[in-house]
């Protein structure tokens, strides 16, 4: 599954990003592999708005398309 899957609410894990040109792009955004996120709003075609740490982060759409979430996320 992918973060641009998630439903409304869902708590994951990001497990993986697609290449790593993309990692360092996410790393960025403070939602690299081993973050734990809530998804808190889905913007139509566009971003999705996640919660980490108190914090929101908007990501795009194309990169939420190449990250690999689980929903075991016990860790954090």
């Amino acid at each position: 599954m992918t973060l641009d899957q998630v439903p409304l609410g869902g708590k994951v894990k990001i497990t993986a990003i697609e290449s790593p040109s993309l990692v360092l792009q996410a790393m960025r955004l403070g939602v690299g592999p081993g973050a734990v996120v809530t998804v808190q709003r889905i913007i139509g075609g566009g971003p999705i708005i996640v919660r980490r740490q108190g914090g929101l982060f908007a990501v795009g759409r194309p990169l939420a398309q190449k990250m690999t979430v689980s929903f075991d996320c016990d860790q954090q």
